[in-house]
């Protein structure tokens, strides 16, 4: 089995492999079942991830392993990642740019996410446009997954 892509964060932020060890015992192997009501579903492996109903440490857990999604992100974007929420912005008054520069890095993004495991909630995502002038809004279109992306 390949190391999870966690104990790898852990690893490069200086947590000794012991410990990243021990962590990665602790996501190995893991299973879960839904309830409903009183019907309880068929046991399933969790491939990838880190339960949500764990101890205190999930919560960091998940942080870290989601920590370098920002890196995807390229300059003049700027970024706000809190937990699992992120918020990419750009400053700028021409419309072509922001829309080829988003979309790049909303692609890079996706692909990262994807590649760990993790997926965007396109119910969640909005795009916001802010002005300083007044005068009809230029709509962007941007998409994720082939989702355009409300305003």
């Amino acid at each position: 089995m390949e190391t999870p892509h966690i104990c790898k964060s852990l690893q490069a932020v200086g947590i000794s492999e012991p410990l990243s060890c021990l962590l990665q015992s602790y996501l190995k192997n893991r299973a879960f079942r839904i309830r409903i009501g009183s019907h309880l579903s068929s046991t399933h492996s969790q491939v990838n991830g880190i339960p949500e109903d764990s101890p205190p440490p999930s919560g960091t857990l998940f942080s870290l392993a989601n920590t370098d999604v920002v890196s995807t992100v390229p300059s003049p974007l700027r970024t706000i990642l809190f937990a699992d929420d992120l918020s990419i912005h750009l400053e700028t008054r021409n419309n072509q740019t922001a829309q080829r520069l988003l979309q790049e890095a909303i692609v890079g993004i996706n692909n990262w996410l994807t590649h760990y495991g993790f997926r965007v909630s396109t119910a969640k995502t909005q795009l916001v446009i802010f002005r300083d002038r007044r005068g009809p809004i230029t709509p962007l279109t941007l998409l994720v997954r082939q989702n355009q992306i409300p305003s």
